[in-house]
């Protein structure tokens, strides 16, 4: 149930407690008005698998963005600079053998490299293991259709189609969702629940 359905008294907009929510929502059953609480929407237990998995590995991109930020900060602090010959190849093969290769002047320097470096390529061996899974699951019948009409679009891809359609589950259930015929296709528009008057608003 969406809480900002169930009708709210004043004094407890400012106060928000479990008793509270649990009051709110025995009040509006006791008064008849359950009718108008509409609860949301779960998916199903597969559905909820398989946004996991691709939520994994979006999550994992964000770690190895992380990681690789670190590493840079930590060679710039202690004054390292790539090679001119593999500059413009950043966490190619090469660069990476260039970073395994470095040898700072104590050994806690070269440990942390090395923790760092370990955690990077452990990152990047399971990115690749989860995209050939997502990869496998866009090939299943109840996706297969959906993602070779969506890979159509122009800027979609097969992951982008996975994430989509593992995050929506069910356009269907979208009540303010319009169709709006254009020259080259169709565009899809969410219609907003409320007016605005300003940016900030």
């Amino acid at each position: 149930m969406n809480p900002a359905d169930v009708p709210t008294a004043h004094w407890e907009k400012s106060r928000k407690t479990d008793r509270i929510d649990a009051n709110k929502l025995a009040r509006s059953l006791a008064s008849g008005s359950s009718d108008q609480l509409r609860p949301i929407y779960v998916p199903d237990r597969r559905a909820r698998e398989n946004r996991a998995l691709v939520r994994m590995r979006t999550k994992l991109i964000q770690h190895q963005t992380r990681c690789k930020n670190r590493i840079k900060a930590f060679l710039q602090y202690y004054g390292m600079s790539t090679p001119d010959d593999i500059v413009d190849q950043h966490w190619s093969r090469r660069y990476l053998a260039w970073l395994e290769q470095i040898n700072l002047e104590h050994t806690s320097g070269n440990y942390v490299l090395r923790i760092i470096l370990d955690d990077l390529i452990n990152i990047r061996k399971n990115i690749a293991q989860l995209t050939k899974q997502i990869r496998l699951l866009a090939t299943d019948d109840f996706y297969r259709d959906s993602v070779t009409l969506l890979c159509t679009i122009p800027g979609i891809s097969q992951l982008t189609a996975m994430v989509l359609l593992t995050e929506l589950c069910s356009i269907d259930r979208f009540k303010t969702l319009v169709f709006w015929p254009a020259t080259q296709g169709w565009f899809l528009v969410n219609i907003p629940a409320e007016n605005v008057r300003s940016i900030q608003e």
